[in-house]
């Protein structure tokens, strides 16, 4: 009984699951594709076999003092001394294909003519159309399943050409110097040099140009009399020792702090500082500039990006500052030189030295883990190009802008199809394939230049590239401030009957010291830390009608409940902000009232802080920042927990308690049920360390095709002690 490779008889149901036998359904299909493959083995074996004939031919039939003369040609016409491997591969091509000897025939029709008689069918098939046609510069023009699309850059001719095993490299827009070959009734193209980028075969057509109108030769004589010439251009980037560069500045300064945490307070007052990696006061912030929102028709979530001006490494008592911009670098001396408590350890420059046409920038990125991570590479993209009335090198100084209105296309499209091709190599030289391509198709219709072929779903494909937050503004005048407090009651959430309680009247004096002239950065961190505190006020179950009765129980509800509860957009900033707000005002509250509020807030504080940046962190896991502003709960009313739990088959949702961990596992508990169940949820690795026992969690899990309980939705997110206020 016949049994296929793959283990499949012919008379079985189709792995396809069509209905239909193997033998009538995908063995037909696997015969073809099997055919296709050997006719392609078939024809790279002729390639090779005649290549190697002919030269062999060649040498015997001419003598050693004219191969010399012949290589020493090649050499000079290259601007070569020696020949390197690849060169010498291209000499071959030359030797064969090219020349015209003194019989008047090339090396491949001299080997055709005496060898014709002891040819096979196919072999001289293969030789004929050598002989017939001439060497065209080809460019990629399209691509789908069956193959590649072909144009010669001079005739416009296209040719389909099957995908053969040396496309696997393919980039949208490369050529090469090649024939078109039929072969059994295929297209294949019998590439006399490699594939190279777009820029080059840009430069080999305009070389091809000149020599057509300084020798008033045709495009098939220039090919073939001056190939080396052609080549050179495609070569000369790999032959030159040393690429055009620039020099450009990396700014390293190095600090003591010695008031460590009132210079951090001071640092996260600033909107533009972001943390990349914080733990216990130590770790790496970002400076940043102003976030900006890429969205892509291709994936689900957007991706934000920032510039990021410099990293700041905190290490102890040190901050180690590391930027590549020297007006960046000014700025934040000016800034840190206000600081008594800060003083200069030291200051170095180094010089690197990078690739003529690119640009030293550095980017922030915030992102759905469901987003592919090649969309950041796009986000970043289209943050440099965004403005096509930049100028550019690559355009001779002008912007696209300038070029387009001035019908410059050629060389317009000529950067397009490089930018295009740099960006495929990229993404699949970073992550192994590439999946979706970037959509520089917006520039294209923004310039009026015809689509790319090779942008995934082009006819459909939309994308936006639009300012998301503002980071820093410059500070208000007085007057504009006085507006502002204005509406201070409504900003942090007074009603006009809660104006008359205890604490409204020391909030908003506190609010008008502290804002008073200052950036709307500032405005926004008190707004931000004193609407927590007015919402835990209005919330707390037990009413306090004095700042002495505020007791340490009230800023555990505070920090373990009504703030998480009453915020669906938490982050790590957002909650140093509040933080910082409220140590601020306890301060305030002991030097006007003399209460104690600062010792029973560091107490709490020094209990609670790290749980809850731990919790914020494990939140922002499962349902990142991005997914939860899109949820738009609201924030003034609050998270109204559920009593129920509901039980699906599979599937599990409500209220949980963490109970234990122990390695990849956390075991939960249910509650506000008649019965407490347990469950083993197996929890990724790199946010393990973030859980906390009795820390509560709203939210559903579900078991996996391997039976195992995961994670599949947060609602919110608690410390240990939130239970209690439930």
């Amino acid at each position: 009984m016949e049994v296929d490779s793959m283990g499949v008889r012919r008379n079985d149901p189709c792995f396809c699951r069509s209905g239909k036998k193997y033998k009538k359904c995908c063995m037909k299909r696997a015969e073809v594709v099997q055919l296709q493959q050997l006719r392609e083995e078939r024809f790279e074996d002729l390639k090779q076999q005649f290549t190697k004939q002919i030269k062999e031919f060649v040498s015997n039939q001419i003598s050693s003092e004219t191969m010399k003369k012949i290589k020493k040609d090649f050499q000079d016409r290259f601007q070569v001394k020696m020949l390197t491997n690849l060169l010498n591969t291209y000499f071959d091509m030359w030797l064969v294909y090219f020349i015209t000897f003194e019989n008047g025939k090339r090396g491949v029709e001299w080997f055709y003519e005496e060898n014709q008689r002891y040819l096979a069918n196919d072999e001289d098939q293969v030789l004929k159309n050598w002989m017939e046609n001439s060497p065209r510069l080809l460019e990629t023009a399209a691509i789908d399943e069956n193959g590649v699309m072909f144009q010669d850059c001079f005739t416009k001719e296209t040719f389909k050409v099957s995908q053969t095993k040396k496309m696997e490299a393919f980039a949208p827009w490369q050529g090469t110097i090649g024939f078109i070959q039929s072969f059994n009734g295929v297209h294949y193209i019998h590439e006399v040099c490699r594939f190279y980028e777009p820029e080059r075969i840009r430069n080999a057509k305009v070389e091809i140009n000149r020599l057509m109108n300084e020798r008033n030769e045709s495009y098939k004589e220039v090919i073939i009399s001056s190939y080396p010439e052609i080549l050179l251009q495609l070569l000369q980037h790999d032959l030159k020792k040393e690429n055009e560069t620039v020099s450009i500045e990396q700014f390293i300064f190095s600090y003591e702090l010695s008031n460590k945490e009132e210079f951090l307070t001071e640092l996260f007052n600033r909107n533009d500082i972001i943390m990349e990696n914080w733990h216990q006061n130590n770790g790496v912030l970002t400076w940043i500039g102003d976030w900006y929102c890429y969205e892509d028709s291709e994936t689900a979530f957007p991706v934000y990006i920032a510039e990021a001006f410099a990293q700041l490494h905190i290490k102890d008592e040190r901050l180690y500052f590391d930027s590549l911009s020297a007006s960046s670098s000014e700025e934040f001396e000016g800034w840190i030189n206000q600081f008594k408590n800060v003083s200069l350890l030291n200051k170095e420059i180094k010089k690197h030295q990078i690739p003529k046409q690119a640009k030293a920038l550095s980017f922030s990125m915030k992102a759905n883990e469901q987003t592919p991570r090649s969309f950041a590479l796009f986000a970043q993209s289209r943050m440099l190009t965004e403005d096509l009335n930049e100028p550019l090198n690559f355009l001779n100084g002008k912007t696209p802008r300038e070029m387009a209105a001035a019908g410059e296309v050629e060389i317009l499209d000529a950067w397009l199809k490089q930018h295009e091709y740099n960006k495929y190599v990229q993404v699949k030289a970073q992550f192994g394939k590439v999946e979706q391509t970037e959509d520089v198709n917006w520039m294209r219709k923004e310039l009026g230049l015809p689509l790319s072929p090779f942008v995934t779903n082009s006819k459909v494909r939309n994308t936006t590239f639009t300012l998301f937050e503002k980071v820093s503004e410059a500070p208000k005048n007085k007057n504009d401030i006085s507006a502002e407090v204005g509406t201070i009651f409504k900003e942090l959430g007074f009603s006009i009957e809660e104006a008359e309680d205890f604490y409204a009247q020391d909030i908003v004096e506190f609010f008008k010291e502290k804002t008073d002239g200052k950036a709307q950065s500032t405005v926004k961190k008190y707004c931000t830390g004193l609407n927590a505190l007015v919402k835990s006020l209005l919330d707390y179950p037990t009413e306090c009608s004095s700042w002495s009765e505020c007791s340490a129980d009230f800023w555990n509800y505070l920090l373990q409940y009504s703030y998480l509860n009453n915020n669906d957009q938490v982050s790590l900033n957002q909650a140093k902000a509040v933080l910082s707000t409220v140590k601020a005002f306890v301060k305030w509250l002991d030097e006007r009232y003399k209460t104690e509020q600062v010792s029973i807030f560091k107490t709490v504080l020094a209990q609670n802080e790290q749980h809850l940046y731990n919790t914020i962190q494990f939140f922002d896991y499962y349902v990142p920042f991005s997914a939860r502003r899109s949820r738009a709960k609201s924030a003034k009313k609050g998270f109204k927990v559920k009593p129920e739990l509901s039980s699906f088959e599979g599937k599990v949702e409500g209220l949980f308690k963490v109970k234990q961990k122990n390695g990849s596992i956390i075991k939960i508990e249910t509650i506000m049920n008649d019965k407490a169940d347990m469950f083993e949820v197996t929890i990724p690795a790199e946010i393990l360390e973030l859980v906390h026992e009795e820390m509560v969690v709203i939210g559903s899990i579900e078991e996996d095709h391997s039976y195992r309980w995961k994670i599949s939705d947060l609602k919110r997110v608690y410390l240990s002690g939130a239970r209690k206020y439930m």
